[in-house]
């Protein structure tokens, strides 16, 4: 909630926040997204200077922690009734 509170408007991104704007997405695209730049970019990219593997989202992916409200939910908690909806 601290990285959201921060990494929102005031730095340039969405209402949502870093995290919650992941878990909107899925956790699984923003996985992906960076592998594949990391693959297609020329190596003197300067993603590669900023870019660092995440093992850490790859192990929530392993998980079942995806985001987009389902599975067990991504960087937030999924809420959940009784019934499970």
């Amino acid at each position: 909630e601290d990285i959201d509170a921060i990494m929102g408007p005031s730095f340039g991104f969405t209402h949502l926040g870093l995290f919650k704007l992941a878990d909107e997405v899925g956790v699984d695209i923003v996985y992906h997204v960076g592998q594949n730049l990391k693959a297609a970019l020329p190596a003197d990219d300067h993603f590669h200077d900023i870019y660092r593997d995440a093992d850490k989202v790859k192990a929530m992916l392993d998980s079942g922690y995806t985001g987009k409200h389902k599975g067990k939910g991504g960087f937030y908690a999924l809420k959940t009734d009784d019934a499970g909806k």
